[in-house]
């Protein structure tokens, strides 16, 4: 019978879980006899639904670990002890948190073996993934592979690539032993891509840091043994098989994502994936306070800069950011504010007499960079960076760094990234 020959569930499945046949379940929810047939047919086709979601997953991830040629059969194998891994947990300026430590011995164990590690790394901004990302890369370095770095904006994978070298430089080693980090967009000049390309392909590099760059056809790794990928939710699953598909065998894989998602959906959405969690804050991380001002209230505007006049000039970092660089002819967008038009009127007005900057993605790299270590060495206390699309809906207040959103009915906050100095041991940039 045809219904009968539709059946894809294991029989036995079916009847573990005391699920409806699918004959019964496609008759029932169209010709329920009663409300709970109704709701047993959907749980059986709710069912269906997922268990083949997660076999698809099974399969991909059996398909991803399974060497296809003797090559991937000796994997790319990470030593489980390594002297300079030692050596740079000795140098941090803290200790790691028990669940920093739980979770990087958790992607060290999984490096050590032949299968390639592909594991999703979660945690609130400021847990500290970023430090036990770099730590993993440390332990792949010495075991003489290559590592990959991929964030979703030249910005914040300018700012990972700087927070990198500063690291690698605190380690005390030599110059020609201290690992080479190399930066990487799509806006780069030839010349300065061409240079990256070929330290990458001939093993000097040891870390290639930058966007959906790093997945084009020209790149060739000489050996990468660990690509990371920063907000991985910003990332499709092909552009994560192509920067995995960038060495044989294919390199381990971490990924991570300050997004919170419950256990079971990411079981669901990232079933390919194994888990793990930084639930701890390091010590001494100050509480973050978030205050909602309403736009259009004049009273509450003024107080929003008033506030971060203050901490600015007491020499502490914020933001004003705004949906739109250019203002738009669209009647939707018509009554909201754009950065380029509103910089002046701000310097002028509310923050008269803190130095600020301008910064969004239309500036050249080199111009980006300046302003990032400006801000970083405190000549610039303020930087007024805007985003393309309307998606940031509220004003958020940080004890030590101010944030004022331009329009409050434009969207979310999920871009905005305090810098790399945001609580000790933190992401800072997650």
């Amino acid at each position: 019978d045809t219904w009968a020959e539709l059946e894809v569930l294991p029989l036995d499945v079916v009847s573990e879980f005391g699920l409806m046949s699918y004959r019964e379940a496609m008759h029932a929810i169209h010709f329920p006899a009663s409300w709970e047939e109704k709701e047993r047919a959907r749980r059986r086709l709710v069912f269906q639904e997922l268990f083949l979601l997660q076999t698809a997953l099974m399969l991909r991830r059996h398909q991803l670990q399974t060497p296809k040629n003797n090559v991937d059969a000796k994997g790319v194998n990470v030593a489980s002890e390594s002297a300079l891994l030692d050596r740079a947990m000795e140098k941090l300026p803290y200790q790691l948190t028990q669940s920093q430590s739980k979770v990087l011995g958790e992607i060290i164990a999984d490096m050590a073996g032949c299968p390639p590690m592909m594991r999703l790394l979660q945690g609130d901004v400021g847990t500290g993934k970023t430090i036990v990302a770099i730590l993993a890369m440390v332990s792949v370095m010495d075991s003489g592979w290559q590592c990959a770095f991929m964030a979703p904006t030249e910005i914040l994978a300018m700012q990972h690539a700087e927070k990198l070298r500063v690291f690698l430089d605190s380690l005390g080693l030599p110059e020609d032993e201290t690992p080479k980090v190399a930066f990487l967009t799509g806006s780069m000049r030839a010349a300065q891509r061409r240079e990256v390309l070929e330290s990458i392909a001939d093993g000097s590099t040891a870390i290639l840091v930058g966007t959906h760059a790093l997945i084009s056809s020209d790149i060739q790794f000489k050996k990468l043994g660990l690509a990371v990928i920063d907000e991985q939710h910003k990332f499709g699953v092909e552009q994560r098989s192509k920067l995995q598909s960038k060495n044989q065998p294919p390199p381990h894989l971490l990924s991570m994502s300050a997004t919170p998602i419950p256990r079971t959906l990411a079981l669901t959405l990232y079933g390919e994936m194994a888990l793990s969690y930084i639930d701890e804050v390091p010590p001494g991380r100050l509480p973050i306070k978030t205050v909602v001002y309403k736009q259009k209230n004049e009273e509450d505007r003024q107080h929003a800069y008033e506030t971060l006049r203050r901490e600015t000039l007491r020499g502490n970092k914020g933001f004003v950011v705004f949906p739109l660089i250019d203002e738009s002819e669209s009647d939707d967008f018509k009554l909201i504010k754009a950065a380029e038009a509103s910089f002046e009127d701000i310097q002028n007005g509310e923050l008269e007499g803190v130095p600020c900057g301008l910064l969004h993605g239309r500036l050249q790299v080199s111009t980006k960079g300046t302003k990032e270590r400006r801000q970083r060495e405190k000549e610039e206390d303020k930087v007024l960076q805007k985003r393309k699309k309307a998606d940031f809906s509220e004003m958020f207040l940080w004890c030590f760094c101010c944030s004022v959103s331009g329009n409050g009915e434009a969207g979310g906050a999920g871009g905005l990234h305090c810098g790399p100095d945001a609580g000790a041991g933190g992401d800072g940039g997650d």
